[in-house]
């Protein structure tokens, strides 16, 4: 699975299943996909990055982040199906 799969789908469980998360390997998935969409333009992976942020922060145990991801997160999936059209 490549970097950017798994972080969506990390960051999909946190937003859903906050208590099944796993914050540390979010983390990893969050820096390893920040690294690899560095060189990357574009409106889509801007609110990527973002989310990644958001969602890094709310890894490191800052509770309070979770409502920003999940607006963040509502953002990117509609953005993907605007896309996708």
């Amino acid at each position: 699975m490549d970097s950017s799969s798994n972080f969506l789908d990390l960051v999909h469980n946190a937003v859903h299943h906050p208590d099944d998360a796993d914050r540390p390997e979010l983390l990893r998935a969050c820096g390893a996909f920040l690294d690899k969409s560095r060189r990357i333009e574009g409106d889509i992976v801007k609110v990527s990055r973002t989310l990644a942020y958001k969602a890094m922060e709310w890894a490191m145990y800052n509770d309070d982040a979770m409502s920003s991801m999940k607006t963040i997160y509502g953002v990117f999936r509609m953005m993907n199906k605007i896309n996708a059209r």
